[in-house]
C-alpha cells in the first residue's frame, strides 16, 4: 500500500492561508488492548483552530510511523503549507520520539514533551500534561477549537477526565486511551508555542538507529483510520 492511499484524496485541498501546527500521541505496539497512535493537524484560522487531519493507527514497526509522519510533512510542504512544528509525547517511546526529530529536522521543526516535565506558560510553571490538557479544554470552552463530528473521537476524548487538578483518562474499546485528545492538544502547542512565550525542560533522549522506509506498507494492521 502506497502512503498517499492512507490520507484522504482530498486532505491538503481543506487547508487556507493560515498557519498549520501538528500534533504526534506515539505508540508503536499492536496488541489488542495497546492504545493507537494518532496524529493530528489543525490551522489556525482568525482566532479558532480547525482540525484538518485526525487520523490513528496501530503498528509494532516504528518506520511505518515515521513514514506517515514524513509523508504528512512532505506533502504540506509541496503545497506551501509549512507546518510551523511536530509536537510529539516522548513520555514513553523515548528512542522514537528522538529519531523523529532528527530524520524530520529538515521537515519541520520537532519538539518533544514529555507528561511529567514542567512547563512555563504566561509566566506560570505548571506540568506539561496539565498545561496541554488545560490548552484543549480552555480552546473547548471558548468555542474556537472544531475537531470531528465523529462518534469514536467523541468517546475518545470523553475519555479524559479532570481529577484532582489534573487529568486522568479512562481506557476505552480497543485500548484507546484519549489518543486523538493527545494528538489534538499537541497540535494546538505547535500553533501557541511558534507564537507565544512556552518553554519546556529538556527531556532526555536516546538514539538509535533504523533501516529505510520502503515506500509500501505491507503492514494492513497501520492503514490509518481517519476522522477528520
Amino acid at each position: 500500500m502506497k502512503l498517499a492511499a492512507l490520507f484522504p484524496i482530498d486532505w491538503l485541498a481543506r487547508f487556507g492561508s493560515g498557519p498549520v501546527g501538528m500534533g504526534h500521541d506515539v505508540a508503536t505496539t499492536t496488541k489488542e488492548s495497546s492504545n493507537p497512535s494518532a496524529l493530528a493537524i489543525i490551522e489556525k484560522v482568525g482566532l479558532n483552530f480547525i482540525t484538518r487531519l485526525l487520523m490513528t493507527w496501530k503498528t509494532s514497526d516504528d518506520r511505518i510511523s515515521k513514514a506517515i509522519l514524513r509523508h504528512a510533512a512532505e506533502s504540506l510542504l509541496k503545497a506551501d503549507k509549512r507546518p510551523r512544528k511536530l509536537a510529539v509525547d516522548n513520555s514513553n517511546e523515548k528512542f522514537f520520539a528522538s529519531q523523529v526529530q532528527r530524520e524530520l529536522a529538515a521537515l519541520v521543526p520537532v519538539d518533544l514533551l514529555a507528561g511529567g516535565e514542567t512547563i512555563k506558560y504566561l509566566g506560570e510553571e505548571m506540568s506539561v500534561k496539565n498545561y496541554l490538557g488545560n490548552l484543549v479544554i480552555n480552546t473547548m470552552t471558548d468555542h474556537r477549537l472544531a475537531i470531528p463530528n465523529d462518534g469514536v473521537v467523541k468517546i475518545d476524548f470523553r475519555l479524559v477526565k479532570r481529577d484532582r487538578g489534573g487529568f486522568v483518562t479512562d481506557v476505552g474499546p480497543g485500548g484507546r486511551h484519549g489518543d486523538t485528545f493527545d494528538a489534538v492538544k499537541l497540535a494546538l502547542h505547535s500553533l501557541i508555542s511558534a507564537s507565544g512565550p512556552a518553554e519546556a525542560s529538556a527531556a532526555s533522549t536516546g538514539h538509535r538507529t533504523s533501516p529505510k522506509v520502503d515506500p509500501d506498507l505491507p503492514d494492513e494492521r497501520s492503514t490509518p483510520k481517519i476522522y477528520a
